[in-house]
């Protein structure tokens, strides 16, 4: 079988032997997790069991024991407890997104711990185990198994699991070097993610400082800016819902802002927009958005998201969909500032204790109408806008730099795992 694009050698320069195709079960052994009632299920204390679940696992592909944790009184196996470099996987869940995603458990936690009976332990002496299982190999296995090619839908067999093969270094010292060079890489993906944290939790900070009145900007001849002053959103925007069309109207045409746009950017420009709507001139005139127009979410099902909105920051037209709310913008105000105005802490809080419905939230223009917010004077908006957009700034040069070592660490894991 051939060799992977990218090797490494000896101290000598000589090669290492060929790659030899293993089956994960003879790499080392598969345990199920831990099955447990709700009785079982208590505070922590010394005599409890902290149990990992598949939301344990995280995109870093850590494992988390901090968060959403749970602990029971029943005793596991001394095989189901948790030791360095065990690799924990999700093998069952309601979506299939999450099922074969796995994390690997760095030995550092305390106590007892294991992991619950939909999730699985794979136990390895394997220096690389962790990397095979973020390889793109494991993700064709993950696709044939979970989406109709043995019929495996919902959930992920161990036996099935032990199947899974593809080619390994036979020589254990090429394998550990691998594992040391993919592990360097990891330790800078962790450090560009802990800095893009770093930057949004000071920003975080600095809003709330900024939007409670506890930080004033101040004039360029040290005098302070007038008192904020309470207003409607009314008083700034004139509220419209946006276009229902039929589905044949969609995917050619004028940008069409929708709920994605709102939610995935920091501020909606033309070039982001994802979706295109075929219309007339008087339906475009109807529903068009121009620079500085907020537009909101009509219905969100969670209501954290209820109500969000973003500012439109381009001078070529677009429209917007059915479940967007527009505010048009008709009074004097900073787009930027106002974007972050309308995402700061006090005016979230403020439109989700007005939202309405069940399994899915709304938020009405006559909602939206009866929002109240303090705003400085313009030229102390812009000096906020721009304080705050230096932060965007950097926020997004790390998000870059954390890109691009992931997108290296890809395309490495692919020259080697194909």
């Amino acid at each position: 079988m051939p060799n992977p694009r990218l090797r490494f050698k000896r101290a000598d320069e000589t090669d290492y032997p060929d790659w030899e195709e293993k089956k994960l079960g003879e790499l080392g052994t598969f345990i199920r997790g831990l099955s447990y009632n709700r009785d079982d299920v208590t505070n922590k204390s010394e005599k409890t069991t902290l149990v990992l679940r598949s939301n344990n696992i995280t995109e870093s592909k850590m494992l988390d024991y901090v968060n959403d944790l749970q602990f029971v009184i029943k005793e596991p196996k001394q095989e189901q407890i948790l030791c360095k470099g065990d690799i924990v996987i999700c093998m069952a869940n309601g979506s299939n997104r999450l099922i074969g995603k796995s994390a690997r458990y760095d030995g550092k936690y305390k106590d007892k711990i294991t992991v619950g009976a939909f999730c699985g332990i794979f136990r390895s002496n394997c220096p690389m185990i962790a990397y095979i299982f973020q390889s793109p190999a494991y993700s064709d296995f993950l696709s044939y198994n979970l989406q109709g090619g043995n019929g495996a839908i919902g959930n992920l067999k161990g036996e099935n699991l032990k199947q899974f093969s593809l080619l390994i270094p036979s020589d254990i010292e090429e394998q550990q070097k691998i594992a040391d060079f993919l592990s360097d890489i990891d330790e800078v993906i962790l450090a560009s993610d802990q800095e893009v944290k770093k930057l949004q939790e000071l920003k975080k900070g600095a809003m709330q400082k900024i939007f409670s009145q506890e930080v004033r900007f101040k004039k360029s001849d040290g005098t302070n800016y007038p008192d904020w002053e309470e207003k409607k959103l009314t008083d700034y925007l004139e509220f419209k819902n946006g276009i229902n069309a039929n589905r044949d109207s969609f995917g050619t045409g004028i940008k069409l802002i929708s709920v994605s746009d709102i939610l995935n950017n920091d501020y909606i420009t033309y070039d982001v927009i994802r979706n295109k709507i075929n219309i007339d001139e008087k339906t475009k005139k109807l529903y068009e958005v121009n620079y500085g127009d907020i537009l909101f979410q009509r219905c969100s099902e969670t209501l954290e998201e209820a109500g969000s909105a973003n500012v439109y920051l381009d001078t070529q037209k677009a429209v917007f969909g059915g479940f967007v709310i527009r505010g048009k913008k008709i009074g004097e105000y900073n787009p930027i500032f106002f974007n972050h105005l309308l995402k700061s802490s006090s005016v979230r809080l403020e439109i989700k204790k007005k939202a309405q419905g069940a399994q899915h939230i709304n938020i009405g223009q006559d909602l939206l109408s009866t929002i109240k917010l303090f705003l400085p004077c313009l030229e102390e908006q812009k000096k906020i806008g721009d304080f705050l957009s230096d932060f965007d700034e950097a926020i997004s040069l790390a998000k870059q730099e954390l890109e691009k070592w992931k997108l290296l660490k890809k395309g490495f894991l692919q020259q080697m795992f194909t």
